[in-house]
């Protein structure tokens, strides 16, 4: 629009359709639990590694996975994979302590000396869900590619 300023779009829910699929970088739902997509193929497979389990090698598995089985979710509350907003940065709930009553969220964007992310162990108030989304990532809409 002019001077760079973007609509707002006010749609009812029957104007939603689900596109299947996610884009790459986004924390998604599959039949396995929560994984991170890591690419998206030519032939619309998509490849992804899930966040909370190991191989019995301690290696991570690589899942192929069809465009129907993984979903985007915003759900009430914090579920393991749910992308937050923390005071340090973005991030994702790699758990829940139900007995600390806290969330362990693995940061994105900030590296310890290994290359290691830092583990914070926050209340759920010191988080804020965000759609699995960084600034001038592409996602899908009912409108295609944005």
């Amino acid at each position: 629009l002019a001077q760079g300023q973007s609509p707002t779009l006010y749609l009812q829910a029957e104007a939603m359709t689900l596109i299947p699929g996610a884009l790459p970088g986004t924390v998604v739902k599959t039949p396995f639990g929560p994984a991170q997509l890591q690419s998206v193929r030519a032939d619309n497979m998509h490849i992804a590694k899930p966040i909370n389990w190991k191989l019995a090698n301690n290696t991570i598995a690589t899942m192929y996975l069809q465009p129907e089985v993984v979903q985007l979710t915003q759900t009430p509350g914090f579920n393991e994979g749910d992308e937050v907003m923390t005071v340090y940065g973005q991030g994702f709930v790699q758990s829940k302590r139900e007995k600390e009553g806290d969330l362990v969220v693995l940061l994105r964007n900030w590296a310890l000396a290994q290359g290691q992310s830092p583990t914070c162990y926050l209340h759920p108030s010191a988080c804020v869900k965000i759609p699995g989304l960084q600034i001038g990532a592409a996602m899908k809409t009912v409108w295609g590619l944005m």
